[in-house]
């Protein structure tokens, strides 16, 4: 086996033999062993069991778990994938799991440089024990390449946003003024000021984070009965799943609502999120709080009702804490609509867990940041293609006028950096 540096040279296998010395790796039972024998070969030794000693566990990206990713993550034992592997031959030398996961500093696509230096990833905090996704091997940017997925074209750029609830029989609010009595009407989404305020800022928000179009859709009502709910779409009722609470408190089925947003998608659309007041659910059995669920296809669901009263407060931090988690899951929806996995490199948007209820003042290690670490950055820049610095100027625009000031000052000291870089 021969392989090529960066330079041209040509590496030999003898002076990689002991490139895994004194490295101890597991392997998982549903990997080649042909794997197995590339470690002995350049000097790692394989054991069977996870221990403390334990440098990498070796699970290819989605194959078959065996049981042990958990127990890797409860050992702090690095997991990686095949590839890494062979990257470390081909570069003949021990590689930073970050960084291979990055990929190679020279693409030719435009994206920063900077953002493999120290100065970049010291900006990114490590995930909290509670984020990391330990049933899925960490997604890094090759494998992301080689991921089926679909992807922003010409014909198909627009992400749509498509709120559905209960319709309320509009109630009168009547408001003495100096010329007399004015009457308004208020109880339906589709007149509620304060949500659509909200949608507002969801669209404006994603604008910025995805550089792409972004369009909200007329309001569908929903019918509940008690055991389904009908989604009226023009000339067609459909059906979703209702799963009920001890409490008899409704949750519709995500998967379901998930399934009729596929048909719902219009034709230019590359991505739908559809956005409701009302509780989801994947499990019935899971009492969890699920914020959102999204797959591949195309199409995902966001609930705001762990957040709505929050909201609607005149208390302003609060009502920022629950805005911040709200744009949080839209666009960690829609990034899992471009196919990209959970993160557990770095504290980021992509994390699989956030805590919705979580007090950020008070444990601000329970909710996920609104920012990409520099992997997943990589994955979005190759899958729509845009100006990295344009893109933080204008996200840092919308976090100060919604008031995000921590964003806000992380997008300065990023910037700062790559200026610095450019000189």
């Amino acid at each position: 086996m021969m392989a090529s540096s960066k330079k041209g040279k040509v590496t030999s296998v003898k002076s990689r033999k002991g490139l895994f010395q004194n490295l101890v790796f597991v392997v998982s039972h549903t990997e080649d062993p042909h794997v197995t024998g590339i470690i002995k070969e350049h000097g790692g030794k394989v054991a069977k069991a996870l221990t403390e000693k334990t440098d990498f566990f070796v699970q290819g990206y989605n194959k078959e778990d065996d049981g042990r990713l958990g127990e890797a993550g409860d050992k702090n034992v690095r997991v990686i994938s095949p590839e890494y592997l062979y990257d470390c031959l081909e570069s003949s030398r021990v590689l930073e799991t970050h960084s291979q996961a990055l990929g190679p500093v020279e693409t030719g696509d435009g994206f920063l440089h900077c953002m493999h230096t120290s100065a970049i990833v010291n900006c990114f905090k490590p995930p909290g024990i509670q984020c990391r996704e330990r049933e899925e091997l960490p997604q890094s940017f090759g494998e992301f390449l080689k991921t089926e997925k679909f992807l922003p074209v010409y014909e198909r750029n627009t992400i749509y946003l498509l709120p559905f609830d209960r319709e309320s029989r509009p109630s009168t609010a009547k408001k003495r003024t100096a010329d007399g009595e004015i009457k308004t009407k208020k109880g339906s989404l589709s007149r509620n000021v304060g949500k659509q305020v909200v949608l507002d800022r969801i669209c404006q928000f994603l604008v910025g984070f995805f550089c792409m179009s972004v369009k909200i859709l007329p309001a569908l009502f929903l019918t509940v009965g008690k055991k389904d709910a009908t989604l009226k779409a023009g000339r067609y009722n459909y059906s979703i799943a209702v799963h009920r609470t001890r409490k008899n408190n409704i949750r519709l089925d995500a998967m379901e609502i998930i399934g009729v947003l596929e048909e719902l998608r219009p034709k230019d659309g590359f991505c739908i999120l559809g956005i409701t007041s009302e509780d989801i659910c994947e499990d019935p059995s899971d009492k969890a709080p699920l914020l959102g669920r999204a797959t591949g296809d195309q199409a995902g669901v966001l609930s705001t009702c762990y957040h709505d009263k929050a909201i609607s407060q005149k208390h302003q931090a609060k009502s920022g804490d629950s805005l911040r988690a709200l744009l949080n899951t839209a666009a960690h929806e829609i990034m899992h609509m471009f196919g990209m996995d959970h993160c557990s490199y770095y504290s980021c948007v992509m994390n699989s867990w956030s805590d919705p209820t979580a007090d950020p003042s008070k444990h601000p290690e329970k909710v996920s940041p609104l920012h990409l670490c520099p992997i997943d950055l990589r994955k979005l820049h190759y899958s729509v293609g845009f100006d990295c610095v344009t893109r933080y100027k204008n996200l840092q625009k919308v976090y100060l006028d919604f008031g995000i000031n921590e964003e806000v000052e992380w997008i300065e000291k990023i910037l700062e950096i790559i200026n610095k870089e450019k000189k």
